[in-house]
Formats: C-alpha cells, structure tokens, sequence
C-alpha cells in the first residue's frame, strides 16, 4: 500500500488514473483523493475526486440499464467519493475527526434522501423483487413447521436508501482514514495513531446523536438510519479500543477479534456505542494520564 501511496504521491496525473480506475473500489478512490487532498491542498485534491467521479458516473450510464438493484449499486462509488472529499476538506481545514466525521455523516444522510427521492421507482421494484425472495423463503420455512412471524420481514426503500447512505459513509470514513494514514507514513510517521488514537466527541454532541439513533432505532424503516447517524460515536468508539489496546500491550489479535466482532455481532455496535457515549461523560484517556501523572 506505501508504494500505491508514493505513486500517487508523484503527480496529479498518477493520482487521477488511480482515482479513475479504482472507482470500482471506493474505498480505495476515496482513500487516494484523500491523500492528495490532505497533502496538496483543495484544488489538486477536487481535480482528482472529479477524474474519479467522472468514471463513476460513466459505470452509472453504462450498467444503471441493467435494471434497478445494478443501478442503485453504481450510484454508491459516486456518493462515497463524494462524502470521502467532503470530510476530506474539512479535516485539512480544521484538523479535527470529529468535525470531519459528523460532516462526512450529514453529506451522507443528505445522499441517502436523495436517492430516496430521485430513485424511488427504482428502490420501488427492488423493493418488490425482495419481498417476493422473502415471501418464498417465509413459504418453504412454513411448510417446515417454523413460526412465520417470527421469520424476517423484506426491507422497505426507506430502509434500502439509508443502508446505500450507511455503506457509502464507512467507505468514505475508513478511505479517509486510509488516506491519513498513508500521508503519515509517507511525511510523518507515527501521526496518525497519535491522532486517530484521540477520537472523542463532546457530551453535548453525543447527546444530540443519541435522541435520533434511538427514535429511529424503534421504527421499521429506521435501522439504516440510526446506525448512519450513529457513525460518529461508532467511529469515536472504534478510536477508543485502538487506544486501549495500545495502551495496555495487548497484541493485533484483539484488534482482529474486535473487527470480526463488529462486522458479524450488531449488539457489539450498540455496546462500542455505548462506550463511546461514556467516553464522552467521563474522558477515559484524560483520566489515565491524570492517574500516570500522580493526580485526579
């Protein structure tokens, strides 16, 4: 990955083709135009981002007539390079993840009411498509003797368009991150833990993140959603447990076991959420230094 990172690193035009031809990859194309835009500066970083979406756009008009699950598909590269340069610029300017991250999660919700809104015909027949897939399986596990009701239920556009805006947002966020920690590596090494490793919101805005996350939690439609508007404290939470497991020694493995733990376990999110709220009330790190120190 350093050598992808020096490659780009050596001009605007390296950088663009690897923008372009990786917006199949988002986190990837994200994580380049990142990295030159934290480096090099608003322009040369919205020079890249717009080789990127312009490939992203033609895999839009070439595969968006394949029908519409292809379509909504195609359309996430864009949305990711878009929120990835978005939280990108405001981490160049404020030096701050938290600013960044919120601002890469309200690009996000405003993407996912967009496709909402523009493609609604779309997430319609997709929609319908599941809901048959479902209606089937429901049959056969009848016919077997299982309770229907308690089988899943096919999720609605609403649902669909807020998990298109949750996947896009990780993408950007962890491509972001990419990018960050390729420009360490690159100019200064051992940056980017020091930075990452300090992730912490304020009460008030976790709190404001909290009453969302929790109405939303508690409707149909509103899972995707919640954990979208979630991100920041996931991410902050995320940050949290680097730090710990760095602070006490404790190996890659639980960072591995951590990953799985995430991607796999969805009350695992709600408890690094949970800890991240905490973290917030009551600043772990500031606590453990302030013991290291000999004080309270």
């Amino acid at each position: 990955m350093r050598a992808l990172a020096e490659f780009v690193m050596q001009g605007r035009a390296q950088a663009s083709f690897v923008a372009a031809v990786s917006s199949l990859v988002p986190l990837v194309s994200s994580a380049v135009i990142a990295l030159v835009l934290l480096r090099r500066g608003l322009y040369d970083g919205l020079i890249v981002f717009m080789w990127g979406l312009l490939f992203a756009l033609f895999l839009i008009g070439f595969y968006g007539r394949e029908g519409s699950a292809v379509l909504l598909l195609t359309l996430a590269p864009a949305l990711t390079l878009i929120i990835a340069t978005w939280a990108a610029a405001v981490l160049r300017l404020t030096v701050s993840w938290e600013n960044a991250v919120i601002v890469g999660m309200i690009v996000s919700l405003v993407g996912g009411f967009g496709v909402l809104w523009a493609c609604e015909v779309h997430l319609q027949n997709v929609e319908d498509t599941l809901r048959e897939l479902f209606l089937q399986i429901h049959q056969e596990q009848t016919r077997q003797g299982l309770d229907a009701a308690a089988l899943p239920q096919a999720p609605g556009k609403a649902f669909i368009a807020g998990a298109i805006g949750y996947s896009c947002a990780l993408n950007a966020i962890f491509g972001l991150a990419i990018g960050r920690y390729w420009q360490a590596q690159l100019y200064n090494p051992g940056g980017f833990e020091v930075e990452f490793h300090n992730i912490r919101l304020s009460i008030v805005l976790s709190i404001v993140l909290l009453v969302p996350v929790v109405y939303l939690l508690n409707r149909d439609f509103g899972g995707s959603w919640g954990n979208l508007i979630a991100l920041p404290l996931i991410i902050a939470g995320v940050s949290l447990f680097h730090w710990f497991v760095k602070q006490w020694q404790l190996g890659q493995v639980w960072l591995v076991v951590f990953y799985i733990a995430l991607m796999t376990l969805k009350p695992f999110v709600w408890l690094i959420v949970a800890s991240a709220l905490l973290d917030s009330f009551f600043d772990f790190r500031g606590r453990f230094k302030s013991i290291g120190n000999g004080s309270l």
